[in-house]
C-alpha cells in the first residue's frame, strides 16, 4: 500500500490543523485550514520524560511553583477553559489536593456535571456517578501542568499583579519564539502557587484559561477523600476506542501495547466533514496521536513551529482499506514510518490487542498494499 509522509511543525502551545481536500488543491498547496476543524495538543517531554514528568521551568519563580506543587495542601474553586479538537468547554471545579493526591469535582459544566477526577501519584481516574464507573485518564497535575505552555528556557519579566482570591500576585507575559505575547501567568509568590494562567493561539483565539477563584491552604481533609469509590466498575480505553470506532464508522486501530504504548484518550473527531476519531497513546518518549478518518482523499497538513519541549513534531500519513490513518508525534519521520508498520486493527468481538495472534509469523503485520 503506498504511503505518504508529511512534516507537521507545530507552533508554541502545539496548535495544529489538519485539512482533507481535493487532490489538485493539495498538490498545488492552495487550501486553507478549516477554522472549525479539529485541533490537537501535542504534549510530552524530551529524553524519555512522559507528560506527568516534564522538565521544570527555567524561570526561577515558576520553578519554585513547580517544586511546591508536589507538596502543597490546599482546597478551593478553579475555573477552567480549554479548547481541544475544535471543542471548547468551560467548567467550575472544586479541588482538594494533598501534594500528588487530588479529588477534583465538576460543580458546573452541562456535559460533565458531578464528574469526579482522582489523581493518585502518577495515575488519574475519572468517576462517573450515574454510571458508577471509573475510567483511566490523562494526568493533569496540580495546575503546574499548564506551565508547559511556557517555552523551554524562557525567563519571564515579572511585575506586580492584582490580588486574586485574596492573595497578592506577580504577573508576567508569555511570549513565543518571535517575541509575540501569547498569554499571561499570575503567581502568588509567598505561597509559590499558580493562581491564574491564560494562553492564546496566534490568531488571538483563547486556547486555555486556568484560574483559582478560592483557595485555603493546609485544610483538614475528611478520611477517604482521595480513595477511589468502592464497587465502581473500571473501564478501559479499549472500550472508548470501540465506541468511537462505531460512531465514526471506521475500524479500531491500536499502537503496539507490548512496546509500551498505553491508550489514554479517545475522541470522535471528524475532519472536513469526514467521520473519524483521534486516539492518544502515552509512551515514555512522549504522546503519540493516531487519527483514523473515513475515505482516502488526500491529506495536507498546514502548521509551523515546535512542541512545548522544543522538539519538531512530524506527521506520517497512509491509507488502508478505504480509510486514512495519520500518526502525529515529536518523532523523526523515519521513526513514525517504522511505528506505522506496527499499527494494526483489532476486532471488538475477538481477542484483545495484547492477545491478537500473529499473522504470517509476524505479530504486527504491515498494512496490505492497495
Amino acid at each position: 500500500m503506498p504511503r505518504r509522509a508529511a512534516r507537521w511543525i507545530l507552533p508554541i502551545g502545539a496548535l495544529a490543523t489538519l485539512l482533507l481536500g481535493a487532490a489538485g488543491a493539495t498538490a498545488q498547496g492552495r487550501e486553507r485550514p478549516d477554522p472549525n476543524g479539529p485541533r490537537g495538543e501535542m504534549r510530552g517531554g524530551p529524553g524519555g520524560r512522559n507528560r506527568s514528568d516534564f522538565g521544570p521551568p527555567t524561570d526561577a519563580l515558576l520553578r519554585r511553583v513547580f517544586e511546591a506543587s508536589r507538596t502543597l495542601r490546599w482546597q478551593g474553586e478553579v475555573r477552567l477553559v480549554m479548547e481541544r479538537e475544535g471543542d471548547r468547554f468551560e467548567s467550575i471545579e472544586r479541588v482538594q489536593r494533598d501534594g500528588t493526591r487530588a479529588r477534583i469535582e465538576v460543580v458546573k459544566d452541562p456535559r460533565r456535571q458531578g464528574q469526579i477526577t482522582y489523581e493518585i501519584g502518577e495515575r488519574r481516574f475519572i468517576f462517573y456517578r450515574k454510571a458508577n464507573t471509573l475510567r483511566p485518564g490523562v494526568m493533569r497535575g496540580a495546575g503546574w501542568t499548564f506551565l508547559r505552555f511556557v517555552p523551554p528556557g524562557q525567563s519571564l519579566k515579572w511585575e506586580s499583579g492584582p490580588r486574586l482570591a485574596g492573595l497578592p500576585t506577580q504577573t508576567a507575559a508569555i511570549r513565543d519564539s518571535s517575541g509575540e505575547e501569547r498569554g499571561r501567568v499570575w503567581v502568588a509568590p509567598a505561597q509559590n502557587f499558580l493562581m491564574r494562567m491564560e494562553f492564546t493561539a496566534p490568531d488571538g483565539r483563547m486556547r486555555m484559561a486556568y484560574e483559582v477563584r478560592r483557595v485555603q491552604f493546609n485544610p483538614r481533609f475528611e478520611a477517604g477523600t482521595f480513595e477511589l469509590p468502592k464497587n465502581a466498575r473500571m473501564l478501559s480505553g479499549i472500550e472508548d476506542l470501540f465506541n468511537a470506532s462505531r460512531q465514526a464508522q471506521v475500524p479500531p486501530y491500536v499502537l503496539p501495547m507490548d512496546a509500551g504504548y498505553r491508550l489514554s484518550v479517545v475522541r470522535v473527531a471528524p475532519l472536513a466533514g469526514r467521520s473519524g476519531y483521534r486516539a492518544a497513546f502515552d509512551h515514555t518518549d512522549g504522546v503519540v496521536s493516531l487519527w483514523v478518518v473515513k475515505g482516502q482523499e488526500p491529506v495536507r497538513v498546514q502548521s509551523g513551529g515546535k512542541d512545548t519541549s522544543g522538539r519538531i513534531v512530524n506527521v506520517y500519513v497512509w491509507r488502508e482499506n478505504g480509510n486514512t490513518l495519520i500518526l502525529v508525534a515529536a518523532r523523526t519521520p523515519e521513526a513514525l514510518k517504522a511505528l506505522a508498520e506496527q499499527v494494526r486493527p483489532i476486532n471488538p468481538r475477538g481477542p484483545g490487542p495484547r492477545e491478537r495472534r500473529p499473522v504470517d509469523g509476524r505479530r504486527n503485520p504491515p498494512p496490505s498494499r492497495v
